[in-house]
């Protein structure tokens, strides 16, 4: 008989009890009195606890089972007849989890020591199960045995679907940099889609590793448990074999499947791949790095940027641009990391924008062969910059609320007036009303579609930056003279969605852009 044994790698560390060691020791003894095969991984916590008693016993019968890319095992210390299964996945546990697969064909039934949360142990049950092998589980936090004999007598040690609670809505939020006044709206309405939150960290003001950070802090409210074992599940009911199960269970793991979690983890990979592509940049490697100061000018009313100059390493041009921060402290830096051997232009380019000294958004580029026959860079992945459609979270700004709207550093800060608070499920609302900086003109526009400033060779220039991580109520006693008429503004609407839902049809049918001072007074007369 050849017997699987496993368990949790935290219970070395986290529970020296001898209640658990014995049950492990009386367990090995029963089976070294068998005769019986034993199957056993390679990591720590159960299964270094195993190889330790084994060895001490001299017990030969044991073969040692590992996956992955390392070079040797991590555990084998009765240097045993050994497993070894090289294999590529995305992350670490994805490759540990192979040699399990193939413990579990190869055994006859397991014995599992299971803390309540390991994921692995989790999935040798369900493996276990799903071919029809029992196995004998001691549950160290209840200190019983019980057995699996199939599928349904794991029902009950799945728990609920995993979601966002309101600590982690908090937590996240306040890396991101919002405002106190959106954490804490966002906090009271309880709930949060994990793929609505990723975007928000994504276009976020905060370095990408932050990003990489909070956004594997949402994969973490996961709970792998109950996805793989519905996911087992359906597949039996509809007669998939293990061959095919295996595959299921990988793809979910690696966030190849079609859901909401699949989604949120392949973002987590997206940032890991860009910031591994810019420390990779370098003269060695054969790429270029070019630095470009940027800033929106509110002199000429225009996005400029200019050359600092070419840098041949990424440490190298962000020290630039750090001490360039430290004796000027404004704006924004974009860095073209250029791959030298590609004088036809047909492999990808990646620009990084660098804030307060810190890598904080990246454009994905790729080469686009214009009409002439000429070849061109065109955005092909805006995840970790505006994204490709504008930030759509609630507010809880009303009619009549004045708010301060901050998109720094791609352009100045000002005062709006929100004229429409309602049906903020809708992304054309909340709907402002500002004066256009550096002009006469006032402009009623959504806030959230961020057409704020004008740009003399483009018309209209949208921030990178969306409005709603910093909007914030302005307080009466901050508003400048020059806006203090959004004041007179508010007392006319006086708080009424219903006035201010006239005044947008007004203007509508006005049919004005952008207005002067006797438009705007007119549009508000009868308010």
């Amino acid at each position: 008989m050849k017997v699987f044994v496993s368990g949790s790698k935290n219970i070395y560390r986290d529970n020296q009890d001898s209640v658990l060691f014995n049950e492990l020791h009386i367990s090995l003894d029963k089976l070294i009195s068998e005769g019986a095969d034993i199957v056993i991984g390679d990591c720590v916590g159960v299964d270094k606890m195993a190889q330790e008693y084994l060895n001490g016993t001299g017990y030969r019968q044991v073969t040692v089972y590992s996956s992955g890319n390392r070079k040797s095992l991590r555990y084998n210390i009765g240097k045993w007849e050994t497993r070894e299964y090289k294999v590529k996945a995305r992350n670490a546990y994805t490759m540990r989890v192979e040699k399990d697969f193939h413990m579990s064909e190869n055994a006859d039934e397991g014995i599992a020591f299971w803390n309540g949360e390991s994921k692995g142990t989790f999935i040798n049950m369900i493996c276990l199960a799903t071919q029809g092998k029992k196995c004998r589980v001691y549950l160290v936090n209840d200190d019983k045995w019980i057995t699996i004999n199939a599928l349904e007598d794991l029902r009950e040690m799945v728990g609920d679907e995993g979601k966002i609670g309101e600590s982690t809505i908090r937590e996240v939020m306040e890396g991101c940099c919002f405002s106190k006044e959106m954490i804490d709206y966002s906090v009271s309405k309880g709930v949060a889609s994990p793929l609505a939150l990723a975007d928000a960290i994504c276009r976020a003001p905060i370095s990408l590793e932050s990003k990489e950070r909070l956004i594997n802090r949402i994969i973490k409210c996961r709970n792998i448990k109950y996805d793989i074992y519905n996911l087992v599940c359906e597949n039996v009911a509809n007669d998939k074999n293990f061959k095919e199960i295996k595959k299921d269970i990988r793809k979910l793991l690696n966030y190849q499947k079609d859901d909401v979690w699949s989604k949120v983890g392949e973002l987590y990979y997206q940032s890991a791949d860009a910031m591994s592509e810019f420390w990779n940049a370098s003269i060695d490697n054969y790429k270029m790095l070019y630095v470009f100061d940027e800033w929106y000018d509110t002199d000429d009313i225009m996005l400029k940027s200019s050359g600092c100059g070419a840098f041949s390493t990424p440490e190298s041009a962000l020290r630039y641009i750090r001490n360039e921060y430290e004796e000027w402290g404004d704006g924004y830096y974009r860095i073209e990391v250029w791959d030298l051997t590609d004088d036809i232009w047909n492999q990808p380019r990646y620009d990084y924008y660098v804030y307060n000294g810190e890598i904080c958004w990246v454009e994905k580029k790729l080469p686009r062969e214009s009409d002439d026959g000429n070849k061109l860079y065109l955005t092909e992945n805006r995840t970790f910059a505006a994204g490709d459609l504008d930030l759509d979270m609630m507010t809880p700004y009303k009619a009549g609320d004045i708010v301060l709207v901050d998109c720094r550093p791609f352009g100045p800060e000002f005062y709006a007036l929100i004229l429409e608070g309602r049906d903020q499920w809708d992304c054309c609302f909340p709907t402002i009303l500002f004066r256009v900086y550096g002009t006469d003109k006032w402009r009623i526009t959504a806030l959230k579609h961020r057409m704020f400033f004008d740009d003399m060779s483009m018309k209209r220039y949208e921030p990178m930056l969306s409005p709603l991580y910093r909007l914030k109520k302005a307080q009466e006693d901050e508003i400048s003279d020059i806006d203090r008429i959004l004041l007179e503004l508010a007392e006319k609407i006086n708080g009424s969605e219903e006035v201010a839902a006239n005044i947008w049809n007004k203007h509508s049918e006005m049919g004005c852009d952008d207005m002067n001072k006797e438009e705007l007074d007119d549009l508000f007369s009868e308010a």
